[in-house]
């Protein structure tokens, strides 16, 4: 077969027939394929080479697809940098710029388009390990950043966990060693993944494992960024994260990855890090008498999932180092080593003016919009407050105090709020009175409760993606929306069918929110297969599972054989809905010859005898109905006299 005659399915992106509407391979069929108006369309293509398949994932940061290089003749994910919160667009417009809600949020589209080039500049360098997807290409398009990665044909971890259950202690060391040294590598160029967890190891057909999804890498302590965008997946998060400023570094993908090993070891994904502060229910490792684990690694990951960040790993070659043994040992020089940070220590902590401080006084919470009033709320007190005034306004430095005397503790947390007005008259300070603090005990109990801001989801059911999405936003900034999508024979295609968690639940606006629409593509369409000539029990068998019904009548055939098909009502091919009739004309055969009618038989009238008795008279007039009538032919009878 030619060349002329194969295309690429833009599912999955194998070489099939020209004439095929479904993929062969995957099942992929672009006519019954829906996506959100701001996915770019299928067959779309970018920097001139690169051909847009169908989307594979969704996320806070961007949109991935599935794609083929038609320079290398290969095919690629092509990550497309699209903060779903900030920014949009309508594809079905035919125009493919993205454009930004407010004015106001244009910097961050800036910073966060150059963030993602810049970051996959410094992940193109660690190609050549084996436990990280390579970087190709990345470019601007669309008013907008793209990555081209290499595509990776398998399953997520957790899909394999979902399906196969938890796994041995030696499958496990072995599937995350090569995760482990790639993040190692990845820390030793300063950048930190932030998002380690089973969704985003996948596992190839050929049982290399690989770490995806960089869209929330970030480069630990970077100079002009003052605050971290908050991501978070409950139970494998560590505390730190719940923080625009918590100090984020090596340690906390060491959280994460030890939270994963955790949850493939036991099947359970461990406490979440916030619960943990007020109360750990942390179940160790060495108490799980169904999990055979050397004793000394299952210290290691206990130690790696330590709620306060000085309590843990400081560097992933020392977690190596600890489960692999001595020929993992890898010597990093002092000056590449990222400096490590205590997320629960004393100190001096810059607050920009978008911050809020939470802080408990006399074991009440107090929530503090401005510097002014947190400045009332702690007078008085052991504290330390510093004032910056770079860029407009700048914010105040809290110092987290733990006190021996009468029992008193005072514990301060900073979180990401809503905007804090200005306090000239604080701001207007240069100097700030310092005092002795002491170091809080790491043991030392957490009693402040940050104010809690519940609120029901609203009912997103029966409207369009884009206006339930809208309406989401309005509500809270932290809100991550993922869809999927079900054929519905009730329900437009384009209009959600069901939500999660459903209306009604009530979430924490402060916190990250992941909502999951269920979206329709509307009634399903059924392709009319070709049954003419077929037997009628394999018409039947090839409508029912086209998902059609059918009606039959017979005719009198000299080309087709008894039982076969002679025609269909609907034409092959043809796209209809689901469970429409079909009739089918079969064959009776040929038509049977009729017989010539038979000649009628000369009648012959019997004698009568005169000489018998009487009584053989009667009973000759007894028999004379049956005797009387003789059969001429099939449907004639003769009456004798």
């Amino acid at each position: 077969m030619s060349e002329m005659e194969k295309k690429i399915c833009l599912g999955c992106m194998q070489e099939i027939n020209a004439d095929d509407v479904v993929c062969p391979h995957c099942g992929f069929d672009p006519n019954n394929y829906r996506v959100n108006p701001r996915c770019l369309r299928l067959g779309t293509k970018l920097a001139g080479k690169y051909i847009i398949g169908k989307v594979i994932g969704e996320g806070g940061f961007g949109i991935t697809y599935i794609g083929w290089d038609e320079k290398l003749e290969l095919p690629i994910a092509i990550k497309e940098f699209f903060p779903p919160k900030i920014a949009s667009r309508d594809t079905t417009t035919g125009n493919n710029t993205i454009y930004v809600f407010d004015g106001a949020e244009e910097k961050s589209f800036e910073d966060g388009m150059r963030r993602s080039v810049k970051e996959a500049r410094s992940m193109s360098k660690l190609e050549a390990y084996e436990g990280i997807v390579s970087i190709r290409d990345f470019f601007n398009e669309n008013k907008t950043a793209y990555i081209i990665m290499e595509y990776v044909d398998g399953d997520t971890l957790k899909k394999y966990l979902e399906q196969n259950g938890k796994m041995s202690p030696e499958d496990v060391l072995k599937v995350m060693k090569p995760i482990m040294k790639a993040l190692e590598q990845m820390h030793r160029t300063g950048l930190i993944h932030r998002d380690v967890s089973p969704d985003n190891i996948m596992i190839r057909r050929d049982g290399q494992v690989k770490l995806i999804d960089f869209g929330s890498a970030r480069v630990a302590q970077e100079d002009d960024e003052k605050s971290l965008t908050i991501m978070l997946k409950r139970g494998f998060s560590p505390e730190e994260q719940y923080r625009s400023k918590g100090h984020q570094g090596a340690w906390t993908d060491i959280y994460a990855l030890c939270a994963t090993m955790y949850y493939m070891l036991t099947g359970k994904i461990p406490p979440e890090a916030m619960e943990r502060l007020a109360n750990d229910e942390y179940k160790s490792l060495k108490t799980y008498d169904d999990v055979n684990l050397d004793k000394k690694i299952a210290s290691a990951i206990d130690k790696g999932l330590c709620v306060f960040a000085k309590d843990r790993y400081q560097s992933m070659s020392d977690l190596i180092y600890d489960i692999y043994g001595e020929e993992e040992k890898r010597v990093i020089p002092k000056n590449e080593r990222m400096s490590t940070g205590d997320v629960s220590s004393v100190g001096e902590t810059v607050l920009d003016e978008n911050s809020t401080v939470l802080m408990e006084d006399n074991n009440k919470t107090v929530l503090m919009d401005d510097a002014e009033k947190m400045g009332k709320v702690i007078g008085g007190r052991n504290t330390t407050l510093k004032f910056n005034s770079k860029k407009k306004v700048m914010a105040v430095i809290a110092v987290i105090c733990v006190f021996a005397l009468g029992g008193i503790g005072v514990f301060a947390a900073v979180r990401s709020g809503n905007r804090a007005e200005k306090s000239t008259d604080v701001v207007s300070q240069e100097k700030a009175i310092k005092t002795p603090t002491a170091s809080p005990s790491p043991t030392a109990e957490i009693t402040a409760t940050p104010e809690i801001k519940n609120i029901p989801l609203p009912n997103c059911v029966n409207q369009k993606v884009d206006t339930a999405t809208q309406q989401l936003w309005n509500l809270s900034k932290n809100v991550n929306i993922k869809t999927s999508e079900v054929y519905s024979d009730s329900v437009p295609a384009g209009v959600i069918v069901s939500q999660a968690p459903e209306a009604g639940s009530m979430v924490n606006t402060d916190e990250f929110i992941e909502v999951t629409f269920v979206v329709s593509k509307g009634q399903q369409l059924m392709t009319i297969p070709n049954v003419k000539g077929k037997s009628l029990s394999a018409a039947k068998a090839k409508l029912k599972k086209s998902g059609l019904k059918y009606k039959t009548k017979t005719k009198y055939s000299s080309s087709y054989s008894s039982g076969k098909v002679i025609s269909q009502s609907k034409k092959a091919g043809t796209k209809v809905k689901k469970k429409t009739t079909v009739h089918l004309v079969v064959s009776r055969g040929p038509k049977p010859t009729p017989k010539p009618q038979a000649t009628p038989r000369p009648t012959v009238r019997p004698q009568r005898h005169t000489t018998s008795s009487s009584s053989s008279s009667k009973k000759s007039k007894k028999s004379k109905k049956k005797s009387d009538f003789q059969v001429i032919g099939s449907d004639d009878y003769v009456v004798l006299d």
